[in-house]
Order: structure tokens, then sequence, then C-alpha cells
């Protein structure tokens, strides 16, 4: 990880978040995680792309045996995940700010070849061991380099994509994840998936021979990103959430989640980013209407409060993108 930091230093992306999904109620699985983004606002106003980044928590004793950790860490250990040159180079992109321009060519040439997936056989049996524990064990620790396990392309319409992928006959999960779709400002995060097709890999088999398989683990995933929520807002949500639990075991709106959804977020969630921003719920930047100020035909007192700038139409919300 400290590694990899280094080569996504060379462009500018930083780790932001930690994510134990260890933990996950529902889904756990043996990796913690950050994401590498630009953290300047002006960079990231430029360049919202970032990398979710995981690695594999090879010692942990609830999901390896001691015999598996010993394996999985001598394994490991031998793997050059990304060679010296590259990590020479991105050091000095880093501190320069930039390579020249040969440099900078030989700096992408082998970044990009650090996350292509590999054409060395898979061990199968390795690969079927810790597949037994978790497909993103065998996928982390079950190959010789690291790769792009999935990309998640951020779009303005889940719902029009969604339909739109079923009428190619991709096979989608059953519903939209997150908030449901409704005429107020969307909220932190909707998305959407896909299962991926096998992949051709060659295999190094227990009784010495290569030959042909597949594996089917990468995936696609689609995202629509709302207004990040201040703790109040985030509040606000948890309990609809649970509103909508409660209502949909009282066998409320038919069953469908989406719609009852809709209603209680209609009931409880400001229709407008002003009042989500005169409310204290969501994140915002604030900047000065001049025009409206000139029609005001005063300056702004510095101890006015921001509600009352809100109100007046002088300051002007522009929402925080969540997890931006």
């Amino acid at each position: 990880m400290a590694q990899v930091a280094r080569v996504f230093a060379a462009f500018g992306m930083y780790p932001v978040g930690f994510y134990d999904l260890r933990d996950a109620a529902k889904s756990s699985v043996p990796v913690v995680s950050t994401a590498f983004r630009p953290t300047d606002p002006e960079e990231l106003a430029k360049n919202p792309f970032r990398v979710f980044t995981s690695m594999l928590a090879a010692d942990d004793p609830r999901f390896f045996d001691a015999q598996l950790q010993q394996q999985l860490q001598e394994f490991i250990g031998a793997r050059t995940l990304f060679p010296e040159e590259l990590l020479a180079l991105a050091d000095q992109a880093a501190e320069a700010g930039g390579l020249e321009e040969a440099n900078a060519a030989r700096l992408l040439e082998l970044a990009t070849a650090a996350f292509k997936l590999s054409e060395d056989p898979v061990d199968h049996a390795w690969y079927q061991k810790l597949e037994a524990v978790s497909a993103v064990a065998s996928d982390i620790g079950g190959v010789s380099t690291t790769h792009i396990n999935h990309l998640t392309p951020r779009v303005l319409d889940i719902d029009d994509l969604y339909a739109r992928m079923e009428a190619r006959g991709i096979t989608m999960i059953d519903e939209i994840q997150g908030p449901p779709r409704w005429d107020g400002p969307d909220v932190l995060l909707r998305q959407t998936s896909f299962r991926a097709l096998a992949e051709d890999r060659i295999f190094r088999f227990e009784d010495g021979t290569v030959g042909p398989g597949a594996l089917r683990v990468r995936f696609g995933e689609v995202e629509q990103r709302g207004i990040a929520l201040t703790p109040a807002g985030r509040d606000l949500y948890d309990r609809m959430v649970a509103e909508t639990d409660r209502r949909l075991a009282a066998g409320e709106g038919n069953g469908v989640r989406v719609d009852v959804a809709r209603t209680v977020w209609e009931e409880h969630l400001p229709r407008t980013e002003k009042e989500l921003a005169l409310q204290g719920l969501a994140y915002f930047t604030y900047t000065l209407d001049e025009d409206a100020l000139a029609r005001a035909g005063h300056t702004v007192d510095p101890d006015t409060a921001l509600e009352t700038l809100i109100e007046a139409g002088l300051a002007v919300p522009a929402p925080i993108v969540y997890e931006d």
C-alpha cells in the first residue's frame, strides 16, 4: 500500500478515507481499503477520478488459519508489484511536480504495465484454496501481480442507464442501491452493478500441466453521486431508511422498496438545495452574488449570519459532492 501510494502521488492523487471491509455487516471480506484521488479543490473539480485500492488482510485469523497465513505471507513476499524504476520515477515526479517528456512517457508505460492483468499462469490449486475463503482473497492473493478489478463510471442518470443495460441483455442486480429517485436533490450515493463475463486465463494445474481456464471475478459498477450530508443530514437519512424499512414490514407500498422510500423522502427531506443549506443538512461552498449585492445597495456586514445571507439570495450555495 505504501508503494502504490508513491505511484499515485506522481499523478497528484492521495489516500482519502479508510474502509475496513472485514466489518461489513452482510458481506465481510478480508480487505482494508482507501481511495486515491486529488485533494486540492481546483484539481478535484477538474478530475474527480479516484482509484479505490484494496489490500488483503493476510494476517487476520478470522479468515485465515495459521498455516494459510504463513503461506500467504510467503506468496505475497515473493511478489514484486512495482519495479524500482517505476517507484524512483514516481518519487521524482511527486517531488518536482512533473517530469521531462521522456521520463514522463516512461513513468506512464511502467505504471500502466503494473496494473495490467497478468498473463502468467495462475496456480489452480492455490487459487482455489483462497477462493474457498473469499473470492476477493483469491483475486488479490492468488495471482502474481496486482490489477484493476473493476471500473465505476459516474453517470448523471443511473435509472436511464439501468434500463438501457437491461435492454441490451446485461444481467443487473435486482434494484438500484441507495436513495430513491425523486423530485428533490440527490444525496449521498446511488449505485448499481452487473455481472461481468468470464475471462480466459492460463492455469498451472496440480499435475504440472498448463492449460486454459476462465475466471469470473471482475465486475461492472456504476454510480450516481449526490450531495454530501452533514452529521445532522446523515442522522435524518438513517431515520428515513429506518422508516422505509418499518413501512415495508407493515406491508405498505405493495412491497416495492423504491416507491415506499420515495414517499418517505417526500415527507421528510427538503426539496431544494437552498433548504438543505438553511437547515444545515448538507455540505456546500458559498459564493457572494455580486449582482444581488449591488441590487441590495449595501455591503455585507461580516457579522451577518450565513443563514441570513442565504435567505436574501446573497450567498449562493454550491453542493459538495459525496466523498469529494
